[in-house]
């Protein structure tokens, strides 16, 4: 039923938005009718909606001209949307048709996407696309990502559920995620292949004593497995392994105080594992478990020269390069990476923090050199 009672309020708002200045939606009979006539109403009809205005015997028909190609223009994108009706018609249909009925209201601005400031800001930009390239994380950062599934369910497809590929693999951890930018509660860490519902104490995401959104995180493991929640369905097999690629599978339950559409995702990645030649037992200077061609010895690092070192020697999306064209041992790679290390006090005596860091997302669209 909330579904019907959110598209009559919507439906509600478009039509008074374009009702005469003044007048609004209401329901009469014919007596009223007659009554309204006799006072000098018109009772004709001033744009495609058909609805009829009792204004006195005044026509808009530069309105109707006007109005009448972009509804004829609209119609059917509005269909299309409707497979998604809870999630998109409800709201951002009518949001969407007032906004192209209304026209800007400001003007155009020029194109900066390459600029800095706009670089930055697309990280954050949520996309959808079955080939859209991956970017790669180092150190921390908080991204947007790339929904390559999507599907409805339920009587009056209550729940919508998401594959939202975040970036490549092998990444430490996903610390934190945001829904429509609300940090949400869960019922634990986020940890690989483990499914976490929404924890009772976040007011945003826990309605009705129950959770409205289930979520599993995937590290992007060469042999991870499929996720079953999305599994439910039909069109998503245990062929769908995403393997290489950090993941979310969701599953929302409409709520209509939790969304307000098709929901908008930002996650807080902990990014690649990396290798360290310092912790490197069988390299001279270096001591530890790690070694160079095995990625389950490596550790999250947020070091830039061994970010650095991991992408040139990766042969899936980085340079390639191969061992014997580094320095024995990464002699130069461990100073190097020891120097960034080197603790300093900042200003004020805080802390002590590292010389240099790394915390950067790498646009694999882009080429290096």
């Amino acid at each position: 039923m909330f579904f019907k009672r959110f598209k009559i309020y919507w439906a509600k708002k478009i039509l008074n938005k374009y009702a005469p200045k003044g007048e609004y939606i209401v329901y009469i009979n014919k007596n009223e009718e007659k009554i309204l006539k006799s006072l000098g109403g018109a009772n004709k009809p001033i744009n495609p909606t058909g609805i009829k205005s009792f204004f006195l015997d005044k026509v808009w028909n530069a309105a109707t001209s006007f109005v009448a190609p972009v509804i004829k223009f609209v119609a059917p994108y509005v269909k299309f949307l409707q497979k998604y009706s809870g999630w998109i018609s409800a709201i951002s249909i009518g949001i969407q048709v007032i906004g192209w009925l209304k026209g800007p209201e400001t003007p155009d601005t020029p194109n900066m996407d390459n600029m800095p400031e706009q670089v930055a800001k697309g990280v954050l930009v949520n996309k959808t696309s079955s080939n859209a390239p991956l970017p790669v994380i180092y150190g921390q950062r908080k991204i947007g990502g790339v929904g390559v599934f999507m599907e409805t369910s339920g009587t009056d497809n209550e729940f919508l559920y998401m594959i939202f590929a975040l970036c490549e693999g092998g990444v430490e951890s996903c610390e934190q995620i945001y829904i429509d930018d609300k940090l949400v509660t869960w019922s634990g860490t986020l940890t690989h292949g483990t499914e976490r519902t929404v924890g009772s104490g976040d007011s945003n995401f826990y309605k009705d004593s129950e959770s409205k959104i289930s979520v599993t995180w995937y590290d992007g493991r060469d042999d991870q497995t499929y996720n079953t929640t999305v599994g439910a369905l039909s069109s998503w097999t245990s062929n769908h392994r995403l393997r290489g690629v950090s993941y979310l599978a969701l599953k929302f339950k409409w709520h209509m105080d939790a969304f307000m559409a098709i929901p908008d995702i930002k996650a807080v990645i902990k990014g690649r594992k990396v290798y360290d030649p310092n912790l490197d037992g069988t390299k001279t200077g270096g001591s530890g478990s790690h070694r160079e061609d095995t990625a389950s010895t490596w550790a999250w690092s947020n070091n830039p020269i061994l970010c650095t070192l991991d992408y040139m020697r990766n042969t899936r999306f980085g340079l390639g390069i191969a061992n014997s064209y580094f320095d024995g041992d990464y002699a130069d790679w461990q100073t190097a990476a020891d120097v960034c290390d080197t603790d300093v006090t900042p200003y004020g005596s805080a802390s002590a923090i590292d010389l240099l860091d790394m915390n950067y997302v790498l646009d694999t669209k882009k080429k290096m050199y």
